[in-house]
């Protein structure tokens, strides 16, 4: 019998696992992840650094994952526009081995107690006044965390509802280029019709670039890789510091905006990270995020806080983001 059983073993998961087991739970983490399985969302914001060194988690930062000197941003005609993560106040950014990062974190909880369980999670039912979970085998425990991303797997099964901002789909592909892309800053380009591109250099020095588009536009890109190519050999900015390759395999399309889930809470359970309330891949928040609910649900910050720092955040997110989609639909 588990006090607590985590669904997903991410960031926030592996985060929550930690802090419950710190404080003396007897904790699971039920996740069919696979070490070093490619999964985007690569950059950690400044700021999110500092919420490792809360953990004392700060050793995790280091190689293989490398420094982001900052961003370089083509909005609209009125040209490149840099910025410095040197001079945050938050500190620096960093570009994460994600595989390795994350697999790192779930290492941590297990240190502290936490149990790991490779499996997917087939079903789940009330038992007594806790839960039943199959997963494998079956597990039960006193609470669950929803810890599941975008896809809100559990808080959707017991009636949530996950609302999202807009219908945007990113189509990314990674590949090892002939020459070094340019620049180690990440770069971001608004396009046509309001799409975007992003694109970056992992620490291995691999690039990797996506597409960020309205879901039925994607797949027709989908279904014409070359259509993604020629659409990154047109940018401005991005093609100026690396070389679309002649042929491309797109990674699966990903969910690419913002959406929030309600009720994140019920009777015995808890969402957190993505699956309570997710970011739009450009804004850099997911992965900061992610580490600082799964810190507020398990340090004791009252639920009715944890609601209104959610709203705080989201309220900023969107102020941020919506601003920038506008420029791109003009």
């Amino acid at each position: 019998m588990f006090d607590t059983a985590i669904l997903g073993a991410g960031p926030a998961g592996a985060v929550a696992a930690l802090g419950l087991a710190r404080a003396g739970q007897r904790v699971v983490m039920i996740d069919d992840v696979e070490d070093g399985a490619v999964k985007l969302g690569e950059t950690l914001a400044p700021g999110g650094a500092r919420v490792l060194h809360q953990l004392d988690l700060g050793r995790l930062l280091g190689p293989p994952h490398t420094t982001v000197p900052g961003q370089l941003s083509l909005w609209d005609d009125r040209g490149v526009v840099p910025t410095d993560f040197f001079a945050s106040p938050h500190g620096r950014a960093w570009r994460l081995d994600r595989s390795r990062f994350d697999a790192d974190l779930r290492a941590a909880a297990r240190a502290a107690g936490a149990v790991m369980v490779r499996a997917r999670t087939m079903e789940v039912s009330r038992r007594g006044a806790g839960w039943q979970v199959t997963a494998g085998e079956t597990l039960e425990a006193g609470h669950l965390i929803d810890a599941t991303g975008r896809r809100a797997w559990l808080a959707r099964r017991l009636g949530a509802r996950v609302v999202r901002d807009d219908d945007q789909v990113a189509l990314y592909a990674r590949w090892s280029p002939d020459t070094a892309m340019t620049t180690t800053r990440t770069l971001v380009e608004r396009v046509a019709d309001g799409c975007w591109w992003y694109a970056a250099r992992l620490p291995d020095g691999d690039v990797i670039a996506g597409l960020h588009l309205p879901a039925k536009a994607a797949a027709t890109v989908w279904r014409a890789p070359h259509q993604w190519s020629a659409k990154l050999a047109a940018t401005s900015l991005i093609a100026r510091h690396l070389t679309p390759p002649d042929t491309i395999t797109l990674l699966p399309p990903h969910s690419a905006t913002g959406s929030i889930t309600s009720p994140t809470e019920g009777d015995g359970w808890h969402a957190i990270g993505d699956a309570a309330m997710a970011y739009d891949p450009l804004s850099g928040f997911g992965i900061h995020a992610a580490l600082q609910d799964a810190v507020w649900l398990t340090d004791g910050t009252p639920s009715v806080e944890r609601a209104r720092r959610r709203a705080a955040i989201r309220l900023a997110y969107l102020r941020q983001m919506r601003p920038n989609y506008a420029l791109g639909a003009r």
